[in-house]
């Protein structure tokens, strides 16, 4: 039972700090919304945080921005260099930081900023694109608000509910088929009779699947330590409690902290942090909302048999050095990075040559 692994997972790893929580979790191919906690204890407070508090989302909104830059002919093996960048925006300078200030200071792939959730390379992303194609994606992907085409949209700062960005998540879960919530699947009276009965459908398709799987599979690469460079993968610490593939992304603000990810069969988001929306400092504050999505995830999934997404026709997969997405040396980390057979980067089309 998803909502009892839930409220064991709450009881047993959120601190006695006041710091708040909200879980979301919805089944991707019906928008079944599987469960819903909205606080710790609700006879404290009735107050629903993962449908009405609205937060900066902080990295956990870069995969929409990666999407964009899939459909924009970006490859998982686009590098981009990465290393303390002062950006000048209309002449003002703008010098976003990555985690704790720790930089690769070389040429980086899109599955490597995706896993060490990299400011520097998404930022060259979002502007090499434009501000303004993150925000048609947003807004394709059901996030309402004035979402503004700024620099720092691509690093969290426009504010979203748990469910919107769960959402958003379920649809790439979904390989791109957007399907709204559903929250009540049927009404029956007294005598079962039916009064109402949800119909079920596939979904609006908002993105191309094969692009959605490339992205999904690049987002699995969070919780892969092989590859830690100069700095671990942002879901590495719960890795050895997963037994099923996720595709995943955190996301951390100064006040917020958040984990979504899914597989085929199920999305979770988690949200943690403080009403009064004060800093979080605390050390303990800070991890526990990963180790609840591993706790939820892992209970939903327990003795069912689960399979990942089959790779589409048009996609091949390729073996490279995950962070530099070339082809490794004798001594190097690597695995199969997937790519559309139509855009493949110049050094594998010469080994690929098309018959």
């Amino acid at each position: 039972n998803l909502n009892q692994a839930m409220i064991d997972s709450i009881k047993k790893r959120v601190p006695e700090t006041g710091i708040e929580v909200a879980l979301y979790a919805m089944e991707p191919k019906t928008g079944k919304v599987l469960a819903v906690i909205g606080g710790k204890d609700y006879l404290k407070s009735a107050y629903n945080r993962a449908t009405d508090s609205i937060r900066q989302p902080g990295s956990s909104i870069k995969p929409f921005l990666y999407l964009t830059a899939l459909e924009n002919g970006f490859t998982q093996a686009t590098t981009f260099l990465s290393e303390e960048t002062t950006f000048y925006i209309n002449n003002k300078p703008y010098a976003p930081k990555n985690f704790q200030s720790i930089y690769p200071n070389t040429h980086i792939s899109m599955v490597y900023a995706i896993a060490t959730s990299d400011n520097i390379y998404a930022m060259k992303t979002h502007l090499f694109l434009g501000p303004n194609e993150l925000v048609k994606t947003l807004k394709r992907f059901g996030f309402s608000g004035d979402i503004e085409p700024l620099p720092s949209l691509a690093l969290g700062t426009s504010e979203v509910s748990l469910e919107e960005l769960t959402t958003g998540y379920n649809t790439l879960a979904n390989l791109g088929h957007y399907l709204e919530p559903c929250y009540i699947t049927k009404i029956t009276n007294f005598d079962n009779k039916i009064l109402y009965e949800k119909k079920f459908n596939d979904g609006k398709e908002i993105a191309n699947s094969s692009t959605v799987y490339l992205l999904n599979q690049a987002m699995t690469s969070i919780f892969d330590n092989a590859m830690t460079y100069n700095i671990r993968p942002t879901g590495g610490r719960i890795a050895s409690m997963l037994h099923h593939k996720f595709a995943g992304k955190s996301g951390t603000t100064d006040t917020d902290n958040w984990m979504l990810g899914f597989n085929p069969d199920i999305t979770i988001g988690v949200w943690t942090g403080y009403d009064d929306n004060r800093d979080i400092t605390e050390l303990t504050d800070l991890q526990f909302g990963k180790y609840l999505w591993a706790d939820c995830i892992e209970g939903y999934l327990k003795n069912k048999d689960t399979k990942w997404y089959p790779r589409p026709n048009d996609v091949i997969q390729v073996d490279l050095n995950p962070m530099s997405g070339f082809y490794p040396s004798f001594t190097d980390y690597y695995k199969g990075l997937d790519f559309k057979i139509n855009n493949i980067p110049w050094y594998i089309q010469l080994l690929y040559r098309r018959s």
